[in-house]
């Protein structure tokens, strides 16, 4: 009976030993998607920055234009004026980013809110 009383309680100490390292994995996670929030958030406001200094210098500038200058590895080598397919897609953030100031300085021209689509990317498997 003793030595069956003294298992239970080293199988209950070794169960507590788990949930303590089960805990703190959790708290870690959770550091670590707080930081990666952050990232995402510093990085959302340099875009956003950027974006505002670049239509205060260039009001009349494309969307496009503006990712060729903020991004200008994205830039497309086939076509000088064509971006990355993927700044079009619905949940691009560039792209609502830019919709949304748009939107904000009111400029009138409706034409130049970029609606989301799907393109086709372009590779020249020429070379």
């Amino acid at each position: 009976m003793k030595l069956k009383k003294i298992a239970n309680k080293l199988n209950l100490l070794k169960l507590i030993d788990e949930l303590e390292f089960l805990h703190e994995e959790n708290i870690e996670e959770e550091e670590r998607q707080q930081m990666v929030e952050e990232a995402v958030a510093a990085c959302k406001k340099a875009i956003k920055e950027h974006l505002h200094d670049y239509l205060d210098k260039n009001p009349s500038s494309s969307y496009e234009a503006w990712i060729r200058a903020l991004h200008p590895d994205n830039a497309e080598y086939i076509d000088e004026h064509a971006i990355d397919h993927r700044f079009y897609c619905e949940d691009s953030d560039h792209r609502i980013m830019w919709n949304e100031y748009i939107q904000e300085l009111n400029t009138g021209s409706e034409d130049r809110f970029v609606e989301a689509r799907i393109e086709a990317p372009r590779y020249d498997h020429s070379t």
